[in-house]
């Protein structure tokens, strides 16, 4: 695997930003077995960060993890020492204020390694900016005993910050799995953080708990996505919160016929089309009923709780209001059959912001294939570069992917066995209520 370009660094791989520190490393523990286990628990950058290690020590520490990292497919950073990174081929450095100047990092470095600089005022984040910066480190926003000189960034500064330049910024210093709340609306794109993986028993628990607290707190207005010009959006899962029913409309069928099913039925019948759904419900619990009636009967289910009580993700109705003022062409394209969303989306009032409904049903083809979204995309008039699709799935999303459109990963409960992988693969995050 190459090296990660300064270009090709994205917001989402600074969602949580690790930074070593060996001073909790139990005996017989490595901080490449500890950095492993935060990798496996969401890490999308980290840091190595040694002030005490002589230049033999360091350069050894640092090619373990630029391994690991390579490995792993995660950026792998050097705090200050410019020597170090170069010599192992870190993909960036990292450096504060009193450190060296990001102009003189840059003549050393190059245009492509990834370039970090921490500030604390709108002035330095504007210089470093200017002097070549990839990205910033902006804190300390809580209190914090990792470095004794960090003085505090209070919340208008940070986000003033963030308005001031238009490179990513992640917030520092201070941060635990319950204070992240705290950084929404700031504008930061993620967050680093020492103790609160390395000082933790469970390092990948600690992680994944990190990774979504901090993806609930990501701005989901038009901000987020670069070059939008037209968006596609899915609909169970993405815009409605809706997944719900299809997951428990066969047990509340039988409910109404006074048959508790088993706690797993929801999953079986999950997976099958309704017709199987129907004929699976004949042959386990009503072998009375033609599959046929059941099958519709669970329709009337799903049709019910869409008519009367499925409400939107939330976010979401002001994220596609907002688009469509800015001028962005807006489509659906799902998997669901137009008479069971349609009533709705006219319920909540969203019918009238899609310029076009694409359903699988009628496209002929499902979201493995690329029909469905080009349809979409000849509508709009848009390229592929240029439009943005909005999904719960993965294997929808990464047929979106292939024909090079941008996806924002809209977390969903009933997805969640994919997350990891989609987060990754994904250019913005939406994880808001689960």
């Amino acid at each position: 695997m190459q090296n990660m370009k300064s270009s090709e660094m994205k917001n989402k791989d600074l969602l949580l930003y690790a930074v070593t520190d060996r001073k909790w490393l139990k005996d017989g523990v490595t901080l490449a077995d500890e950095c492993k286990k935060a990798i496996d628990g969401g890490v999308t950058m980290i840091q190595l960060r040694e002030k005490e290690l002589g230049y033999d020590d360091f350069l050894a520490q640092a090619k373990e993890l630029k391994a690991l990292c390579q490995r792993r497919g995660i950026p792998f950073i050097v705090n200050d020492n410019v020597q170090i990174a170069m010599e192992v081929g870190a993909d960036g450095i990292h450096v504060g204020q009193e450190d060296m100047q990001a102009d003189d990092v840059r003549k050393l470095t190059g245009k492509d390694m990834i370039l970090g600089v921490s500030a604390q005022s709108v002035e330095e984040a504007v210089t470093a900016e200017k002097n070549g910066a990839d990205y910033l480190g902006v804190g300390a926003v809580f209190p914090t005993s990792s470095k004794d000189d960090a003085s505090e960034v209070d919340f208008e500064t940070l986000k003033e910050i963030c308005q001031s330049v238009s490179i990513p910024v992640v917030a520092i210093g201070g941060i635990t799995e319950d204070n992240i709340k705290e950084l929404k609306g700031s504008g930061i794109v993620g967050i680093s953080v020492i103790s609160a993986i390395f000082a933790q028993e469970d390092i990948e628990g600690a992680c994944e708990r990190l990774c979504a607290n901090t993806e609930r707190i990501l701005p989901t207005d038009s901000s987020a996505y670069e070059d939008i010009k037209g968006a596609i959006f899915d609909i169970d899962g993405t815009v409605i919160d809706s997944m719900k029913i299809w997951d428990k409309a066969g047990l509340m069928f039988l409910e109404k016929h006074g048959i508790k099913g088993d706690d797993d039925l929801g999953k079986r019948l999950f997976a099958m089309t309704i017709g199987d759904a129907g004929k699976y419900i004949q042959e386990n619990f009503l072998p009375n009923m033609k599959p046929e009636e059941i099958s519709a009967g669970v329709n009337d289910v799903i049709r019910g709780f869409y008519i009367n009580d499925a409400q939107p993700k939330e976010g979401m109705i002001e994220l596609i209001k907002t688009l469509k003022e800015e001028g962005v062409k807006l489509t659906v394209a799902t998997s669901t059959d137009r008479d069971v969303f349609m009533p709705c989306l006219e319920r909540l009032g969203l019918d009238k912001y899609f310029d076009g409904i694409f359903t699988c049903t009628e496209v002929g083809h499902s979201k493995a294939e690329p029909e469905i979204f080009n349809q979409a995309l000849e509508l709009m008039g848009t390229s592929p570069k240029e439009t943005w699709v909005f999904e719960d799935g993965l294997y929808s999303a990464k047929t979106a992917k292939s024909l090079g459109m941008k996806v924002a990963a809209v977390y969903d409960e009933t997805s969640r066995h994919d997350w990891d992988e989609f987060r990754l693969m994904a250019d913005a995050i939406i994880r808001i209520n689960d």
